[in-house]
């Protein structure tokens, strides 16, 4: 690219301005080459047409790219999903990927869509817990919890199971509870006292 760039100095060299206009400049480049992108492109133009206007159109789906550029110099193709950003420059790729990129916001933003399914399959079969009430369902749950990469979602949801954990060793309790006072219950009175002085010894 560079090279090519290079090679029009001597056509170009009666000219005051230059407009370069890079459609994906940044396509099957790796994210750690999109973060050095603008600045090595700015230098270049710098080192080899500094005595000229430039002026750099770039086309991205990048993120990173768009960090490198101020809101003002950005055209956006969804002007009202892009005003929820503040600004463009050092922004937070996440932030880009959701609101500059118009990722939506039921599906997660920040994950792809088959993930996003998995995650919706959990939370639903976590909310229907109590009517389903099915061990191997939560065992595939944890299953799946455990494979999460994202912290804070992984968080909310080991938090959510083991709500229902603790909810269902209360049901144990209460059974037991309950089934020990329909025994107490069919006693007769002399059991139940020789039953109780058993207990006050112990």
């Amino acid at each position: 690219m560079y090279s090519r760039i290079y090679s029009l100095h001597e056509d170009i060299k009666d000219k005051k301005s230059i407009i370069l206009l890079m459609d994906e400049a940044d396509l099957s480049y790796h994210p750690k080459w999109q973060q050095k992108f603008m600045k090595s492109l700015v230098n270049f133009f710098n080192e080899f047409y500094n005595e000229k206007h430039v002026q750099i159109i770039v086309a991205t789906h990048s993120p990173i790219m768009l960090s490198d550029a101020l809101k003002g110099n950005v055209v956006f193709l969804n002007n009202t999903l892009a005003n929820n950003l503040e600004n463009t420059f050092c922004a937070n790729i996440y932030d880009l990927y959701r609101e500059g990129m118009f990722l939506e916001k039921d599906d997660w933003g920040i994950i792809g869509s088959y993930a996003s399914d998995k995650l919706k399959y959990v939370m639903e079969k976590l909310n229907n817990w109590e009517k389903e009430h099915k061990l191997d369902h939560l065992e595939e749950m944890k299953r799946l919890i455990n494979c999460i990469g994202e912290p804070i979602i992984k968080r909310i949801m080991q938090n959510r199971i083991a709500m229902i954990e603790r909810n269902m060793e209360g049901g144990h309790t209460n059974s037991m509870m309950s089934s020990l006072i329909e025994r107490l219950n069919e006693l007769q009175p002399e059991q139940l006292d020789e039953v109780m002085e058993r207990i006050k010894r112990k």
